[in-house]
C-alpha cells in the first residue's frame, strides 16, 4: 500500500546550534497527505535520555556487560485526535501544526562517549509520531543539543586552588646528591573552551641529572554507572610540554599558558548515570627516580557572565544527590537504542492542548 504521508518534517523556528535549560523551543510539524488518511492520533514528544554500557564484575565475580537507561524528562503534545481511543481524519493536502514548549531546568549537557557513542550518551530530540488504527506508525526525529548553564564566573568557582609542592632527592654515582622540586598552582578552577589556563609555578633542578621533560595534561575523567555498577575511565584530551630542565636550571611555568581545546564537552555532574569531570595533571619525569606529579580538578563551563547576573551555575565541584527529575528505566531495553532513535522510551505524559494553524 503506498505511503500516504510525505515530506514529514519537524521545523524549529529560529533554530539554534544549542539550547540552555529553561529555553523555549517553537516550530511546526509539516507534512503532505497524498490522500485522505485516518489516524488514531498525531503526537509530538520532546525528551532527553541518558544511556550507559559498562563492563564490571557480576555477583559471581565474572566480568559482564551492564546497560542502563534513564529518561531525563519527557513532554508530550497531542496534535490531532486523543491519547487513547477514537480516530481522526486527515484530508488530502499540505498540513502544518504549530508547537511550543519550555525546556526543564538543570538538564545535563548533550554528550557522546568517543568510543561508544551509540551506547553511552546524553541526547535530546523532538519526535513526531503518526499512530494509525491498525497499530502501525510513522515517525520523524529531530535531535537538538543542550548546554547546561555552567557560568565560569559563578561565585562557587571563585576559590583559588591550593598550591602543590613536590620534591625528590636523587643521587648520581661519585657526584653527590641533589633535589628536583615542582611548585605548581593554577589561577582558577573554571574555564571555557579556547581559554588560556595560566599556570603559576616552576621546576627547580638542583641535581646532577637532566630532567628530560615537564608536561601538563588535561584529562577527562568519565564515571559511568549501570545497574548499581560503575566504571571509571580517564582520557587525555590535550597535553603541553615545557621541555627539558638541565642540571642546575629552573624553568618558569608561567611563560607558557595551557590553552583549553575547542569543541570540548562540558563538565557533567547532574546526570544519574554519569559524571564527566576534568583535571590538569603535571608530570616531571625524573630518570631512575620518583616522578613528581600534581593534579588540579577543573570545571569546563558553557558561559561567562558577571557574578551579579541572574543566571547561576547548576553544578558545583561537589555535586548533590537527586538533582534530576527523571525516571530510571533500567531493564526496559534489552540493549540501549541507537542514537537516531533514543527518544523512543516509556511515556511520561504532560498534556498540552494545541490547535492546527488555519
Amino acid at each position: 500500500m503506498p505511503k500516504k504521508i510525505k515530506n514529514l518534517e519537524v521545523l524549529v523556528t529560529d533554530e539554534k546550534e544549542y539550547y540552555y535549560p529553561n529555553d523555549q523551543i517553537s516550530g511546526n510539524v509539516s507534512f503532505r497527505a497524498t490522500s485522505n488518511v485516518l489516524v488514531q492520533n498525531i503526537t509530538l514528544k520532546v525528551s532527553g535520555i541518558a544511556a550507559t554500557k559498562i563492563k564490571a564484575k557480576d555477583v559471581s565475580g565474572r566480568q559482564s556487560t551492564f546497560r542502563d537507561c534513564y529518561v531525563i524528562f519527557e513532554q508530550k503534545i497531542v496534535l490531532v485526535g486523543v491519547e487513547q481511543g477514537g480516530t481522526s481524519g486527515i484530508p488530502q493536502g499540505e498540513h502544518r501544526f504549530p508547537f511550543s514548549f519550555v525546556l526543564p531546568r538543570n538538564l545535563p549537557s548533550t554528550y557522546q562517549d568517543a568510543e561508544q557513542p551509540k551506547h553511552i550518551h546524553v541526547a535530546y530530540g523532538i519526535e513526531t509520531i503518526f499512530n494509525y488504527p491498525k497499530g502501525n506508525s510513522d515517525k520523524k526525529l529531530k535531535p537538538f543539543t543542550i548546554r547546561n548553564v555552567i557560568n565560569i564566573n559563578d561565585p562557587c568557582y571563585s576559590h583559588l586552588p591550593n598550591p602543590v609542592e613536590q620534591e625528590t632527592r636523587v643521587r648520581r654515582c661519585c657526584c653527590g646528591s641533589g633535589s628536583i622540586k615542582l611548585l605548581a598552582v593554577i589561577e582558577k578552577v573554571a574555564y571555557l573552551p579556547l581559554q588560556p589556563c595560566l599556570i603559576l609555578g616552576e621546576v627547580q633542578n638542583y641535581s646532577k641529572r637532566k630532567v628530560p621533560d615537564v608536561t601538563v595534561h588535561l584529562m577527562r575523567i568519565e564515571n559511568y554507572k549501570a545497574q548499581d555498577r560503575s566504571a571509571l575511565k580517564s582520557t587525555e584530551i590535550a597535553r603541553m610540554s615545557y621541555g627539558e630542565v638541565k642540571p642546575g636550571d629552573t624553568i618558569n611555568l608561567e611563560n607558557k599558558p595551557f590553552i583549553v581545546p575547542a569543541n570540548i564537552a562540558s563538565t557533567i555532574l547532574n546526570c544519574n548515570l554519569m559524571e564527566i569531570t576534568f583535571a590538569l595533571n603535571f608530570l616531571v619525569i625524573v630518570p631512575r627516580g620518583e616522578n613528581l606529579t600534581a593534579s588540579f580538578q577543573v570545571v569546563i563551563g558553557t558561559m561567562e557572565e558577571e557574578p551579579n547576573s541572574t543566571t547561576t551555575a547548576d553544578i558545583s565541584l561537589h555535586p548533590t544527590d537527586n538533582v534530576n527529575e527523571g525516571r530510571n528505566c533500567s531493564g526496559s531495553f534489552s540493549s540501549p537504542p541507537p542514537y537516531s532513535s533514543i527518544i523512543e522510551s516509556e511515556q511520561l505524559i504532560q498534556d498540552s492542548n494545541i490547535a492546527p494553524e488555519a
